[in-house]
């Protein structure tokens, strides 16, 4: 049997500019123009957060919060990596390339604001 080769490249780049131009449209509609939002993902416990691959080094960093920031219309998406560590490092979202990582941070975000969403329902309600 012999089987086409399959690029699944382009499809891999469009669903991980899914993804952010998602996370993107979340953020503008729940952060305030010049304002930032810190979204943390429990790190109490060691190794918790997102794991993400480095495809460069064979590194796995922790995400343990997303900075999200709105400055005159534009979002910039931080992932703050292994704090409370001496390797602290914070990475652009744009330069991750791991898209199980990028669909936590989706799901990080997306709950994130909709339990905010939540909350203030439930105070009008009172």
């Amino acid at each position: 049997m012999e089987r086409k080769y399959k690029n699944f490249f382009s499809k891999i780049s469009k669903i991980k500019s899914n993804i952010f131009d998602e996370i993107i449209e979340i953020v503008k509609e729940n952060v305030k123009e010049n304002s930032e939002e810190r979204i943390c993902i429990g790190y109490d416990v060691e190794g918790n957060g997102i794991m993400m691959k480095d495809e460069e080094d064979p590194i796995i960093f922790h995400i343990t919060s997303i900075g999200c920031k709105v400055e005159d219309d534009d979002v910039r998406i931080t992932l703050y990596c292994n704090e409370d560590y001496p390797s602290a490092i914070d990475w652009d979202f744009e330069d991750c390339g791991d898209i199980d990582a990028m669909l936590r941070i989706y799901d990080a975000v997306y709950y994130h604001f909709d339990e905010l969403d939540e909350d203030e329902d439930d105070n009008k309600e009172d």
